[in-house]
């Protein structure tokens, strides 16, 4: 068996290169990556794709604390079995039912 003495200059270039090929191979897969992602983009309908800026306005809330509101926001949502983030909600007040003497 044969050792080959390998100079500290030699050293450091080979790690250079390994350095370098590590980061051309990271780079390839990253283009690759955005390629498929803008591919299924373009496949994928409009009224399907979801996005945080989708929400929008103010929610008023009179006399609901904000955990009861998040769940009556939760269960319309499920009830009418679309996302959350594509219905609105202006506000949200508890409603009192009388005794009916007006």
């Amino acid at each position: 068996m044969h050792v080959t003495e390998i100079t500290i200059g030699s050293g450091l270039l080979i790690a250079l290169m390994g350095m370098v090929l590590v980061l051309v191979v990271l780079l390839l897969l990253t283009g690759v990556f955005a390629l498929i992602s803008r591919g299924t983009q373009v496949f994928t309908p409009k009224e399907t794709r979801v996005s945080a800026s989708d929400s929008y306005g103010e929610l008023r809330l009179h006399n609901v604390q904000e955990q009861e509101a998040a769940m009556i926001m939760a269960i319309v949502a499920h009830e009418l079995q679309v996302p959350l983030n594509t219905l609105r909600f202006c506000e949200i007040r508890e409603v009192y039912q009388g005794n009916g003497d007006g």
